[in-house]
């Protein structure tokens, strides 16, 4: 599991529509790599590793209120879906010698790619409209990557950046 962040502007239309823009950012790697420390170099690593992989979904979405007339103002669940770009970042693990990059130094190696996605979701704020909100949302992104993939570990790319994403977010109004 990885975790990420984001930013996000809304745009209410309506007491049930609103629209937004999401950029987020958030590791992504195969479900089996795991981390190991050598305690004579004093270094972690992991075996087989390629690439570190990060991912920015940039997404336009809309969101539409459920139960309006029937739940109290200050609990509003919801439904949304969204379309955008995923920037996807691949910064090699190794030179090539066998020796790891510093995670910052291998960002000048870096190859970036983008592709197309969705999303759907279901998600509820709460609070008052007029001050705060704060919200959860479980979204399921749909991020194919094609061709072959990018490998994270050897031998296993990645071919589709997608998957539940949980976020929670909070919203300051003026």
């Amino acid at each position: 599991m990885d975790s990420g962040a984001g930013v996000f502007y809304q745009r209410i239309f309506s007491d049930k529509i609103s629209g937004f823009i999401n950029l987020g950012i958030s590791g992504a790697r195969n479900t089996d790599e795991i981390e190991y420390y050598d305690p004579y170099d004093q270094k972690t690593f992991i075996p087989g590793k390629v690439n570190r992989l990060f991912m920015f979904p940039l997404t336009l979405g809309v969101q539409y209120r459920i139960f309006a007339d029937n739940i109290a103002e200050t609990l509003r669940p919801f439904v949304s879906a969204g379309v955008g770009t995923t920037f996807v970042v691949a910064a090699p693990y190794e030179d090539g010698t066998g020796n790891q990059y510093d995670i910052f130094q291998s960002f000048g190696y870096a190859n970036s790619y983008s592709r197309f996605g969705g999303f759907i979701g279901v998600g509820a704020n709460f609070g008052s409209v007029s001050k705060s909100v704060m919200g959860v949302n479980a979204r399921y992104y749909f991020i194919p990557f094609g061709g072959n993939g990018i490998e994270s570990i050897k031998g296993s790319p990645i071919n589709d950046f997608g998957g539940l994403f949980l976020t929670l977010s909070v919203s300051f109004l003026n």
